[in-house]
């Protein structure tokens, strides 16, 4: 199981990935595969399917694609604090249920105290 299927199936959103996008945590190339896994589980938009199919060559086709798809999903794009928040808050229970470890959280936690860490405040429930 990759680590794109794993989160998708442990309920992996929109708006997680958003926050991934502006944090940098989720690479252009890794939107097909988390596409694709969507619509495994369910999850279908015009713009997802043609996304999941796109391959990883064309970054600027498949950054619109993926624009468009998130838009068809009903997600926004958030601002780098919230983005900070969210992202935390994904490693942290990826920590939880084992597949992240305490160094995977610490290398999250220093690749987002650029973006206003004093005002983040993540809250996971373990």
């Amino acid at each position: 199981m990759t680590m794109w299927e794993r989160e998708v199936a442990d309920g992996l959103t929109p708006e997680e990935v958003a926050a991934g996008r502006v944090i940098g945590s989720v690479r252009t190339s890794d939107l097909p595969e988390i596409a694709a896994w969507w619509l495994v589980n369910g999850r279908d938009t015009p713009a997802l399917r043609e996304l999941a199919g796109a391959g990883d060559r064309d970054v600027w086709r498949l950054d619109a694609l993926w624009r468009q798809a998130r838009d068809e999903m009903g997600a926004s794009t958030p601002d780098e604090t919230a983005a900070a928040r969210t992202d935390v808050s994904r490693v942290l229970r990826r920590w939880h249920r084992g597949d992240a470890s305490v160094l995977d959280v610490l290398r999250q936690l220093d690749s987002v105290r650029i973006y206003r860490f004093d005002g983040l405040n993540v809250t996971v429930g373990l």
